[in-house]
C-alpha cells in the first residue's frame, strides 16, 4: 500500500474528521515491494506523480500526460490519470446502469450524499464511496482511495484500446489518496478495510425480514401494514 498525502504549506485545510488506521514505514531494501512512487513532469513542466507496479511496470496511475492532469487551488482540486484497463469498478455511491463502468458516452456523476432513492440515472444517493477497483489485463487487480468528504465529481473515459482515464475534482480539502496492490480483488478489499476499519455484524434480529417505513402517516397505518403482513403469513422480524 502506498499513502500520497498533499497539504498546504501555507495554510490549514480541512481534513476528513475520521480516524483511519495507517501506520507509515521503512521497508528494508531488502524486501521486494509491490508499487513504487514517481514524482515527475509533465511535457509543459508542471509537476507529475506516477504509481507503479515493480513486477509488471504496470502504471496503475499517472498524471502527466494532461496539462491539468494536477490542479491544487484554494476551492479547486483536480487529478487527471490514466488507468491500465477498461475493467472497471466502485465510486459512488450513485445509480449506475452496470457493475462495470461505462467508458464512451460517460456520466460526470456527482458525490455529496443525500437521503434519495435510486430513481434516476446519474444521482447521488445515500453514501460517499470515492474508492474505485480495476482488474488489469494480466488479472491482477489494485483499488485507490481518495480521502475527502467535500462536494466531488468523477468521470471515467478511454484512454486507448486498453487504457481508460479518470478525471476527479472537489471543491475543498486535500488530496489525501491510498493505492492498494492487492493483486487478487479480496486482497485489495481486505488492504482497503485495513485502512478504513472492518465492517460490524448487526444484532441477529436485524438479518431477519424488514418491513420498509415509507408510507406510513399514522401510528393506525403501521400498524394496518403489520397487521395485513402477519395475517398472510408473511415472516417479519423488524418494522
Amino acid at each position: 500500500m502506498i499513502r500520497l498525502t498533499i497539504r498546504d504549506h501555507d495554510k490549514q485545510r480541512y481534513e476528513v474528521p475520521v480516524p483511519i488506521q495507517w501506520r507509515s514505514s521503512i521497508v528494508p531494501s531488502s524486501v521486494k515491494t509491490k508499487l513504487k512512487f514517481e514524482m515527475t513532469k509533465t511535457t509543459n513542466n508542471q509537476i507529475g506523480f506516477r504509481i507503479k507496479r515493480t513486477d509488471t511496470e504496470s502504471i496503475l496511475f499517472d498524471t502527466t500526460l494532461f496539462a491539468e492532469g494536477f490542479i491544487y487551488d484554494d476551492k479547486y482540486l483536480q487529478f487527471i490519470t490514466t488507468i491500465p484497463s477498461k475493467n472497471i469498478y466502485g465510486f459512488g455511491e450513485n445509480t449506475h446502469p452496470t457493475f462495470q463502468h461505462i467508458l464512451n458516452g460517460s456520466l460526470r456523476y456527482g458525490i455529496f450524499a443525500r437521503d434519495q432513492p435510486p430513481f434516476g440515472k446519474d444521482e447521488n444517493l445515500y453514501g460517499t464511496h470515492p474508492f474505485y477497483i480495476s482488474i488489469e489485463e494480466d488479472g491482477q487487480t489494485f483499488g485507490v482511495l481518495i480521502f475527502n468528504s467535500n462536494a466531488q465529481d468523477y468521470k471515467f473515459d478511454q484512454f486507448d484500446n486498453k487504457q481508460s482515464m479518470l478525471t476527479y475534482r472537489t471543491i475543498g480539502g486535500i488530496f489525501d489518496i491510498f493505492f492498494f496492490a492487492g493483486p487478487r480483488p479480496e486482497d485489495v478489499i481486505r488492504q482497503y478495510q485495513s485502512v478504513i476499519g472492518h465492517p460490524y455484524m448487526p444484532p441477529y434480529w436485524a438479518l431477519g425480514f424488514q418491513l420498509c417505513r415509507y408510507g406510513y402517516n399514522t401510528i393506525e397505518n403501521m400498524k394496518a401494514a403489520m397487521q395485513r403482513t402477519l395475517n398472510g403469513n408473511i415472516p417479519l422480524d423488524v418494522m
